[in-house]
């Protein structure tokens, strides 16, 4: 038996054991133990070649991918020291860590080529770039499929020299204090690894016998650029097992990694992930064979016991195992849920090497709260030489131990209550962000005076970020100037969402910030989001997708004109429209017509309006489902308001996407906070899609109200109170707001936003003309011979009083108002969220109902709503005369040709006298 493990040494010989067992997986494409190996040596050889040896440093600023791993296995091989880096940072935060690191090689993603190249002209000691881009890579950076490819067979006698006293580089984004690049000694992370290993543990590699592996088979959905995601990954290898990465990692390709490979754990990160995979469960039962799957585990953002919870009540064969650590402590603690149990959240079982320690240095007693910490072993210090702060370590009972900069309660033997960090430091999807960073960076600006930087809720990330502003006076900025400046210094999930310049920031009389005011100031602004605040943005650059965006506004406004003709068809042929609505679930569960070809296909070419409309309804979703995927959802201040709402309506309408369209939700509900996605966008796809699956509303959006009470078209989830929190979460109007408008579907789309209540303004300027094409006129049903046609005009509000008037028309009096019968809970060809679609087909039966009438009654129950004036305009237009209850409020009202009348019994009266009936 050999001594010590090392990770590079301990991969060799599973390698040369086990050649044929698979290693990695990525999408269709797979890496053996074998090539595994001989690419690390590959690589290994070539950084020699270019001068890169033991105890230099390597930066991987790599995505989740093969490559990562490959070298990652290289540097190790030959002593180079390997260092995480954040892809997504941007090229100021690059700066500063690479000016840390001082590197030898940087590997780099094809997204990371225009910030290195902003920052490697001050790396002068960097002997090689290597880029894992197929193409573009630019002269200065080396392919490492080239290198791989070229250097194949000059790999085969490099020698692996690596030793467990090798060193590793974890760089942190401030966990306990500033961003830091921690070194580790390789020995000890591989005995840790090995010494807590959930496939395999083993303490040293038989000399003579096969080494035994596992047949562990690992989904790593959480970043391996962080600990969390790279400590699975890690252990998995050192099994023997196999680790899977995926291209798109929304939830559906999640699972179908899982359910493909007959995965048996899954690595993610707390509730920002854990979410949206329990939805896509819920939502598709039974979709994914998961019955390979034993146990998903965490790291690094908080899991709670509702969402545990949720996925449990999908997999109760699974355990959740939520991990608690730092980048320079590790084995905090253990929480382990099951179908039978659930602790609560932030409660951990302390892992064998920590304790709670009281301020004193004496352990804490049950009931006593302290920090955490742990024994060894302990990191190396910082890179590039120093130790870690004095303040950061304790002796009790002869031991040292490690601060972690946790605080928490002993609540029993063992186990423990997280009661939050000591530093200013937040987790936001998983990310770790140093505040005062940000607060540096915005003080920065040469027009801001003082700055103030504090987390808020998110109802997805766990926590955005908000700013308070205090400029200098007579400055020329704006709060965009200073998003914009922050933009360009940070990486996107860095940036505040919320700013609000203020007089003053809230201080105490010793200059400290008060956060309780703080925080108070940004959640109403964050609730109201003024517009005067939030001005729209000039693109800083000229955006790639500008022509996709600028296609797809042009397809929905096709869409919308097949739409109002499908729907035209449908309603003029009420057995037709019967028909659909049944094969549709109308009224106790609507589906949406997009859905008909797959309910019913015999109906789906029952007019030709409907095919046509059906046709490009499909071809839309193939069209908006690419753009999206391809260049993200569009924002407001980069692509335009015209760019948002089409793509949202037309998503809103891709019913037959599926799992991709629902994957394509998860990015946008990350985002919605920023206020350049419409939350009301967000809401309405959202309830869309749980009402596919039969699950009830979450935010409300699918009501209108009848005789002044709500009538949710699908039920609610959960009371009032808690719909009311999520919409304010996303920065919508509470259901009361929204109730005040709700008596015809509130649409999100162009002129069609029928709601002053809705926080997101998407039209700073005014907006296109629009030409409407040529309409057929709507056949109705004749009259009755004899019959004298009146057309009863009121608002929306006032429907069903209406109707019961239409029903007690004495003859000859007989309605033409077909308006009375447009009725989303009832009739598919009214579907609610049909967008402007709908509001046109009510124009055109109103203003051609109007022409064909030989009088008017406009009843004015309340306020005179546009609509009603349109209506008595049209009349007068076409020479129909006019009988108006109620009092006058308008010049209309005063002409010859319109008669006021005190009530409805006059008005019959009055209609019958006019018609000489």
């Amino acid at each position: 038996m050999s001594g010590e493990l090392d990770l590079a040494g301990l991969w060799r010989r599973i390698a040369a054991d086990h050649p044929e067992r698979l290693a990695l997986i990525h999408g269709s494409s797979t890496v053996t133990w074998q090539q595994f190996d001989d690419q690390a040596a590959v690589l290994a050889a070539h950084l020699r070649r270019r001068g890169v040896g033991r105890g230099d440093v390597a930066a991987l600023a790599l995505p989740n991918r093969p490559e990562h791993l490959v070298c990652l296995a290289a540097c190790l091989r030959i002593g180079v020291v390997p260092a995480n880096v954040n892809y997504r940072y941007q090229a100021r935060e690059l700066d500063g860590i690479l000016a840390m690191l001082k590197p030898a090689a940087v590997f780099l993603a094809a997204e990371q080529l225009p910030a290195m190249s902003a920052v490697r002209t001050g790396l002068s000691g960097c002997r090689t770039w290597i880029a894992t881009a197929r193409q573009g890579v630019p002269a200065w950076a080396e392919p490492l499929e080239q290198i791989l490819r070229a250097d194949s067979t000059q790999g085969a006698g490099e020698p692996c020299s690596s030793s467990p006293d090798d060193t590793v580089i974890k760089c942190t984004g401030g966990t306990t204090g500033e961003p830091a690049a921690i070194r580790w000694r390789v020995g000890d992370l591989t005995r840790n690894l090995n010494a807590h290993n959930p496939w395999l543990r083993r303490s040293s590699i038989p000399t003579a016998d096969p080494i035994p592996v596992a047949d562990a088979r690992l989904v790593v959905a959480s970043p391996l650029m962080h600990g969390s995601g790279q400590t699975r990954a890690l252990g998995a290898l050192c099994a023997g097992g196999t680790v899977i990465t995926m291209p798109q990692p929304g939830p559906s390709a999640i699972w179908d990694a899982v359910a493909q490979h007959r995965a048996d754990t899954l690595a993610i990160v707390g509730d920002p992930l854990a979410r949206p995979l329990a939805t896509a469960l819920h939502r598709r039962p039974g979709r994914w064979d998961l019955s390979s799957l034993s146990t998903i585990t965490s790291s690094g953002a908080a899991w709670s016991q509702q969402v545990k919870r949720s996925l449990l009540d999908a997999l109760p064969q699974v355990q959740l195992i939520e991990t608690l650590g730092a980048t320079e402590a590790t084995g905090i603690g253990s929480s382990v849920a099951t179908a039978a149990f659930v602790p609560a959240t932030g409660t951990f079982d302390l892992g064998p090497h920590a304790v709670v320690l009281r301020s004193d240095g004496s352990p804490a007693a049950v009931g006593q709260s302290g920090l955490l910490a742990v024994s060894a072993p302990h990191p190396l210090g910082l890179h590039p030489s120093g130790s870690l702060p004095a303040e950061r370590f304790r002796i009790s009972g002869g031991t040292t131990y490690l601060l972690s900069g946790d605080h928490a309660r002993l609540t029993a033997e063992r186990r423990v209550l997280l009661l939050g960090r000591d530093s200013e430091c937040v987790s936001i999807g998983g990310e770790k962000v140093y505040l005062p960073e940000i607060t540096r960076i915005l003080l920065t600006h040469p027009d801001v005076q003082d700055a103030a930087v504090v987390p808020l809720v998110h109802p997805v990330r766990g926590h955005t970020l908000g700013a308070l502003l205090q400029l200098r006076t007579g400055s020329g900025s704006a709060v965009e100037d200073v998003r914009r400046f922050s933009r360009e210094q940070l990486a996107d999930f860095k940036v505040p969402r919320t700013i609000v310049r203020v007089d003053a920031i809230p201080r105490s009389e010793a200059g400290k910030l008060d956060t309780t005011a703080a925080r108070t100031r940004l959640e109403q602004a964050q609730s109201a989001a003024p517009v005067s605040e939030e001005p729209a943005i000039a693109p800083r650059t000229p955006a790639a997708s500008s022509g996709a965006w600028q296609h797809l506004i042009q397809v929905a406004e096709r869409e919308q004109l097949l739409l109002e003709k499908a729907l035209a068809s449908l309603f003029i042929d009420p057995v037709l429209d019967d028909r659909v609505g049944k094969a549709l679930g109308y009224p106790e569960w609507p589906q949406p017509l997009t859905l008909l070809p797959l309910l019913a296909p015999e109906l789906a070419n029952a007019t030709e309006d409907l095919t046509l409309y059906l046709q490009a309804s499909a071809d839309a979703t193939a069209e908006v489902i690419e753009a999206v995927t391809r260049h993200h959802w569009p924002r407001l201040d980069r692509h335009g308001p015209d760019a948002v709402d089409a793509v949202w309506l037309l998503m809103q309408h891709a019913d037959l996407a599926g799992e991709r369209r629902d994957d394509l939700l998860y990015e946008a509900t990350r985002n919605v906070t920023t206020r350049l996605i419409d939350g009301r966008h967000l809401a309405l796809l959202d309830d869309r899609i749980q009402s596919l699956q039969g699950q009830p509303q979450r935010y409300g959006t699918f009501v209108l109200v009848r005789d002044e009470e709500p009538r949710f078209i699908y039920p609610l989830d959960g009371p009032y109170a808690t719909v009311d929190e999520r919409r304010r979460l996303i920065g919508m109007p509470l259901l009361h707001e929204d109730l005040s408008h709700a008596y015809s579907p509130i649409t999100p789309y162009g002129a069609g936003r029928t709601t002053t209540g809705n926080r997101f303004n998407p039209r700073p300027g005014p907006g296109r003309l629009h030409t409407a094409g040529a309409h057929q006129v709507l056949p109705s049903e004749p009259a009755p011979p004899g019959a004298v046609p009146v057309y009863l005009a009121a608002t929306l509000r006032h429907r069903n009083t209406i109707r019961q008037l239409r029903d007690r028309l004495p003859a000859p009096l007989h309605s033409t108002s077909r308006w009375l019968d447009l009725d989303p809970l009832t009739r598919p060809s009214c579907q609610f969220d049909a967008g402007i679609a709908l509001n046109r087909l009510a124009a055109r039966l109103c203003l051609e109902d109007v022409r064909r009438s030989k009088v008017l009654i406009a009843m004015e129950f309340s306020r005179r709503s546009a609509g009603l004036s349109v209506e008595i305009g049209c009349a007068l237009a076409a020479g129909v005369p006019v009988i108006y209850v109620g009092e006058p409020s308008c010049s209309f009202d005063m002409l010859p040709e319109v008669t006021l009348v005190p009530d409805v019994d006059a008005a019959i009266e009055t209609a019958l006298t006019l018609t000489g009936t």
